[in-house]
């Protein structure tokens, strides 16, 4: 179940990262109730699929905010950090 969470939470990161022209003004949960995942904070690495020989590497950095909050600061070469 901790497994299919994290897959899920991944996959909105990702589309949260290429779906750039979408920012909410407020928080998507206004009233955390869950704990955050141990195992989610740190770095990602994250290339297409399927990944190219050549291709770059976007970075996920995951911490914790504040309690049962989450910060996303997503990294790619040559461009500003963005950060949610």
């Amino acid at each position: 179940m901790a497994r299919d969470w994290l897959l899920a939470v991944n996959v909105g990161l990702v589309m949260a990262a290429t779906l750039a022209c979408y920012d909410s003004e407020v928080p998507l949960d206004p009233a955390p109730m869950n704990e955050l995942d141990p195992a989610l904070p740190g770095t990602w690495r994250c290339l297409g699929s399927p990944a190219k020989a050549d291709a770059e590497a976007a970075t996920f950095v995951v911490a914790k905010a504040r309690d049962r909050v989450y910060s996303v600061t997503f990294l790619e070469e040559d461009e500003a950090p963005e950060r949610y």
